[in-house]
């Protein structure tokens, strides 16, 4: 689950993939952005067990 703050900290923003009619709640990650998250290296791992993105300017821990 995802959870949102009110900075920006990882400079890279997925609200492309999401779409417009994202809201902005605790939810599970979609496929389509587990997918992208995956794609450019950024989904958590067992050496890095938290990754930062942004989704329409708002940060997100994953």
């Amino acid at each position: 689950m995802a959870t949102a703050s009110f900075y920006s900290r990882s400079g890279t923003d997925y609200g492309y993939v999401v779409g417009n009619d994202w809201i902005h709640r605790g939810q599970a990650a979609p496929d389509i952005l587990i997918g992208a998250l995956s794609r450019d290296g950024r989904l958590p791992t067992r050496y890095r067990p938290e990754t930062n993105f942004d989704i329409h300017g708002q940060s997100y821990t994953a």
